[in-house]
């Protein structure tokens, strides 16, 4: 079988398609796998680091900053869709694997065009652009929240499974994580991060309150983002015996455990990580992000008491938020419980089992035992 994920430019359209095919490649080793995304964008390092080849498309996203820049879109997507066109056939695959992000519209209307069945998979809470004009015209839509289905107008192909996170997402003993960064296992440990490329405006805020962080001997897992590292480390020079400042964290699963509380962004595989290792998180969703969908994320997680939602034009609470959070086990405990039950760790392997029976009905491979 052959198979082609498509979809970049951020973590939340990244690990749910290398979630989805590490469980086809453990299923069905001889399987074959590409990905296909954008130039300069994050699939770049984290696909290669996950052992799967990437082709690249030379697209960007509409650009609310920019918009003489939005004049050459078009005519970028027109190229796109050839340059997939021929990723396309070269590979000759059984199925496209769409999972958002603009760098997946042009494989996925490439496959709709060459009659290759696709499959949709969509994270958050309200769906992006690429899932709202494709959904009626896939052969599947999966979503991982129920409320998402309101928003799409096609209701017959909707699956939902729980947002799929990759098996190299490894939980340690917390006492194991903390000493990991250098920490006790007594010592309250928080992790803060703003996503892969960080968040200045978290960064400014925590940068701000850090000596009466670290007043109450308070660990930090910090991680900058690579723009703003050199800056913070010359901040936080006096206080290193209580930070552990990285400008990229590769063992995300190690920081998850070590910390007692986890303060990011509402990006949706942040908070499926969350989820699947039941921390309790303080999200402060970025303001910004394509049609609000993480201030939606945010939103629908605190009303199940799964989170602490802090809109980024109150960040100037967060000292008030942490110190009450941090003195409070009963309520961390409730909260890491009730983020929990967005989680299935069966998630991944359930998808793919999925994706496999259309291909069989498609009638595209017979004879697979799933």
């Amino acid at each position: 079988m052959k198979f082609v994920f498509a979809g970049g430019g951020t973590g939340g359209h990244i690990f749910p398609a290398i979630a989805i095919a590490d469980e086809i490649r453990k299923m069905f080793p001889d399987s074959q796998i590409l990905f296909i995304g954008a130039k300069g964008r994050l699939e770049e390092k984290l696909v290669p680091m996950n052992n799967y080849n990437l082709k690249t498309l030379d697209i960007f996203g509409f650009d609310k900053s920019k918009i003489t820049k939005n004049i050459l879109l078009p005519f970028k997507f027109a190229k796109a869709v050839k340059q997939s066109k021929k990723f396309i056939r070269d590979f000759d695959p059984d199925i496209i694997i769409g999972t958002g992000g603009f760098a997946s519209a042009a494989p996925v209307y490439a496959a709709l065009n060459l009659k290759i069945p696709v499959v949709i998979h969509e994270g958050n809470v309200f769906p992006g652009k690429v899932t709202r004009y494709f959904a009626k015209k896939v052969k599947s839509v999966i979503i991982s929240f129920e409320e998402t289905n309101k928003y799409l107008k096609s209701k017959n192909n909707v699956s939902f499974f729980p947002y799929p996170v990759r098996s190299s997402l490894k939980k340690y003993f917390k006492a194991e994580a903390k000493n990991k960064f250098g920490f006790s296992a007594e010592q309250k440990v928080i992790f803060v991060f703003g996503g892969s490329q960080g968040a200045k405006v978290l960064n400014e805020q925590v940068l701000k309150i850090l000596s009466e962080l670290v007043s109450k001997k308070i660990g930090i897992i910090w991680q900058t983002g690579v723009n703003d590292f050199k800056r913070i480390e010359e901040a936080i020079k006096d206080f290193r015996e209580y930070v552990s400042l990285n400008d990229f964290i590769t063992d995300m699963g190690a920081a998850y455990s070590a910390s007692d509380i986890t303060i990011c962004r509402a990006g949706i595989s942040s908070i499926m990580e969350l989820a699947y290792l039941g921390i309790p998180a303080i999200l402060i969703p970025y303001p910004i992000s394509a049609n609000n969908h993480q201030v939606k994320n945010a939103e629908n997680l605190a009303q199940h008491e799964a989170c602490i939602y802090l809109p980024q034009n109150e960040i100037e609470k967060l000292k008030i938020v942490i110190f009450d959070l941090i003195d409070n086990e009963q309520k961390r405990h409730k909260l890491g419980e009730n983020i929990k039950k967005f989680s299935d760790v069966e998630s991944a392997s359930k998808i793919s089992k999925f994706i496999i029976n259309l291909i069989q009905k498609n009638g595209n491979t017979t004879g697979l035992q799933v």
